[in-house]
């Protein structure tokens, strides 16, 4: 579950609501039907080799399985409905992003790998995983099934795969799937054999990086670890620019002996300080034509934030055909930030640029425990999977101060730096709790010798926060519930061919009040996602050819959006309301007759093994005023081609490359008094890599922008905090595996 931050906003009392008890009756009604049913012809789970007296179940239901898995197409997920399943059996889009892709484009912001693996996702910051999927925002993520930090650029280190939902999933992740869809990162786990490695990176602007992985079994003891290191130190191509970070991430699986028992521990911790120049436009709206080395920052900026997640797993199978997980997990942030924010936009004139220094510190943590019932059986033709659980998350944030202070303005066209970092006293800020509790059933069956699919189920969804404001000790509670569903079917004409249709929900508990109109003072209400897609899959036996084409309706309500009230306009207590701009929920967000297509190809050509992947968008994005929202595209599509050499003289070389292209969107803003945001035009960029293996080692060139395309806007924060390509990058590293 997402880990939440309250409102801090100013409310009325509200009387107080204990969450309910999830394990109740629904949840009682269903162990006792899967007890029941016990007695139906069961689908048994493969048995591993054991003597006949053994009872021993193979953990089929809760683990992925890499079978029939080929290069850049893996067959299965947990992502679709909380257990094994083969992509071609869920009606929902759903994308992997293979280890084998992440080491061919090695990138230092994940959304670069992600949209060339996955249709109708478009950057939206650099230093930040933020990223826009089917036309809206996403920037919450989930790692192992569980939801993490939200809006960081996650490593890639210890990550086996990306799972990449499209459109809402509510029912099996909860408010922690977004409208546009989700991100689910899953680490690696422990190998058969052991194994490890080394791996040395240099690079553009001063890149170095080291990694070190190792992994296998102890001994006869049936337990396996896998560990992993990696520390990156860097600059970039503008003033005081710098990547630098320190990973350290482990995972342990231990097999109860004689049980049907798995239990498995991941731990991470990462440690980071990114800063990434930018530029931006002028108040007459035109993108400024700046130094290459520009930036409004000084040299005591920073952004420091480290990350820990710990996530413990318990799987049994009780009997062959009933299988129970159990998820504990704890994640923490804390986010140290003195950084320069620029106040509205230069004079095209005189150059000057109006600069805040801000003193940022955020302190966030969040419990988690998911418990997840899942009951195969079949009556009759029909086989049946009925699944049950709840999910209970319980995050504390704070003390989560801004300060603010002015400093002295730049002059961007000829800037001087090293203005002192100023004296401050931290602000007091705010202390919030949050307590979110859901219980979900699914029912999944299978009729026609597996031919037809139906999938159905509903999540309810509790929420409790309050918050305690050190500015005006003001306390702050809030109470809300919403119930989405899910359904769906899917129908196998051939048995490398599927269609299917989908209707899923998600929702967001949104904080604040209403500022004006008949329903002043009053809370939000949720925002509620709705998704109706069809589409058609295609995964031949042998992996040549895997594709999803889709087309869906997809839409948010309750959106919450800013006004002008009328000159003078006051709260419910007579209070002027600041700057006359109300808060109101009005009209939709919508993105309805979009289209999207993701192809992938695996052939054997004259030289060896040819894998491509091919991906389009076409959407029709419109907010509550029917114009395209803010950094949103509605025209994307890439490209990725790898030809692997196989002939003796060349056998061990690997060569590829790929194309992206990004539609006009309009930028973020316009800053409060300016004129319209700057539109960022479309753009087409390319990568490519030349990696040879021989024995032990593996060397690699990359290339980033071959074709050294300038000037090209790749998202931003505002409208004078726009991310410009820094152009062709190279990076070389040499993998030793032992």
């Amino acid at each position: 579950m997402k880990s939440m931050t309250p409102s801090k906003s100013k409310t009325r009392q509200e009387p107080k609501s204990k969450l309910p008890v999830l394990t109740g009756r629904m949840l009682v009604a269903c162990a006792i039907f899967s007890i029941a049913t016990g007695g139906a012809s069961a689908q048994v789970a493969p048995q591993t080799e054991q003597s006949p007296d053994e009872k021993v179940y193979e953990l089929s239901i809760f683990e992925v399985t890499s079978k029939e898995d080929h290069g850049y197409f893996k067959k299965n997920t947990m992502a679709g409905t909380r257990s094994a399943e083969l992509l071609s059996n869920i009606p929902q889009s759903i994308q992997i992003i293979t280890s084998e892709l992440m080491r061919d484009i090695p990138t230092d912001n994940t959304v670069d790998v992600l949209k060339y693996g996955s249709s109708g996702i478009n950057k939206r910051t650099v230093t930040l995983g933020d990223m826009c999927m089917r036309g809206f925002r996403v920037r919450t993520f989930l790692r192992d099934n569980v939801s993490f930090a939200g809006n960081i650029n996650v490593p890639l280190y210890d990550i086996d795969r990306i799972e990449v939902v499209k459109g809402p999933a509510a029912l099996v992740f909860g408010q922690s799937s977004a409208t546009g869809g989700l991100i689910n990162y899953v680490t690696k786990t422990p190998t058969k054999t052991h194994e490890s490695s080394v791996k040395a990176t240099i690079g553009s602007y001063d890149l170095y990086r080291v990694e070190a992985n190792t992994s296998g079994p102890l001994g006869n003891t049936g337990l396996g670890y896998r560990g992993t290191f990696a520390t990156t130190d860097g600059k970039g191509p503008r003033k005081f620019d710098l990547n630098k970070d320190l990973f350290l991430g482990t995972t342990l699986v231990y097999k109860l002996p004689g049980t049907a028992s798995s239990i498995q521990f991941d731990y991470s911790f990462t440690k980071k300080d990114e800063i990434a120049g930018f530029t931006g436009v002028d108040s007459t709206g035109k993108l400024m034509q700046l130094g290459d080395d520009f930036t409004i920052f000084e040299p005591w900026v920073s952004r420091l934030s480290w990350y820990q997640f710990a996530n413990f797993t318990y799987k049994v199978a009780i009997t062959p055909s009933f299988h129970l997980q159990v998820v504990a997990n704890y994640n923490q942030q804390n986010n140290d930030w003195d950084r320069v924010t620029p106040i509205g936009r230069p004079d095209p004139v005189t150059g000057l640029l109006k600069r805040n220094f801000q003193e940022l510190f955020f302190a966030d943590w969040a419990v988690n425990q998911l418990t997840d019932f899942l009951h195969s059986f079949n009556t009759g033709s029909f086989d049946h999977k009925f699944s049950y659980g709840w999910a209970i998350a319980t995050s504390k944030s704070g003390p989560s101060p801004v300060t603010t202070l002015r400093i002295s303005d730049l002059n961007v066209f000829n800037p001087a730096y090293n203005t002192p970092k100023p004296n401050f006293t931290r602000s007091p800020g705010s202390f919030g709790n949050a307590l979110i509790g859901s219980a979900y059933i699914q029912e999944q069956v299978s009729f026609l010798n597996g031919k037809a699919i139906v999938v159905g189920g509903a999540r309810y969804n509790r929420f409790h926060s309050t918050s305690l404001s050190n500015t005006n000790k003001l306390t702050t509670e809030r109470n809300d519930q919403k119930t989405v569903l899910r359904y769906g079917a899917v129908f196998k004409p051939m048995d490398w061919a599927s269609v299917y249709y989908n209707y899923s929900e998600s929702f967001v508990f949104n904080t604040g009040l209403i500022q004006g109109g008949p329903r002043d003072g009053q809370q939000l209400l949720p925002s509620v996602g709705e998704n109706k897609e069809v589409g058609i899959k295609i995964e031949t036996a042998d992996g040549r050819l895997f594709a999803t084409l889709a087309y869906f309706d997809l839409s948010l309500t309750n959106v919450r959006v800013l006004i002008t009230l009328p000159p003078g306009s006051v709260d419910r207590f007579g209070n002027p309301i600041p700057g006359n701009l109300g808060i109101l929920q009005e009209g939709k967000e919508t993105n309805k007759g979009a289209f999207e297509a993701d192809i992938g190809l695996s052939l054997n050509s004259p030289l060896g093994p040819l894998q491509a992947i091919l991906t389009l968008y076409r959407g029709d994005s419109r907010n509550a005023a029917g114009v395209l929202p803010n950094s949103v595209v509605n025209d994307i599509w890439s490209v990725f081609v790898a030809q692997e050499f196989n002939k003796e003289r060349f056998k061990g070389l690997r060569i590829g490359a790929g194309a992206y292209y990004k539609g006009s969107t309009t930028g973020v803003g316009p800053a409060p008094g300016t004129p319209t945001a700057y539109t960022q035009a479309g753009y087409t960029t390319t990568v490519g890599f030349l990696s040879y293996g021989t024995g032990k080692f593996r060397f690699a060139l990359n290339v980033d922008n071959i074709f050294d395309k300038k000037d090209f806007i790749e998202g931003g924060e505002s409208d004078f905090w726009l991310f410009v390509n820094p152009g062709r990058t190279f990076k070389f590293s040499v993998n030793y595996h032992f």
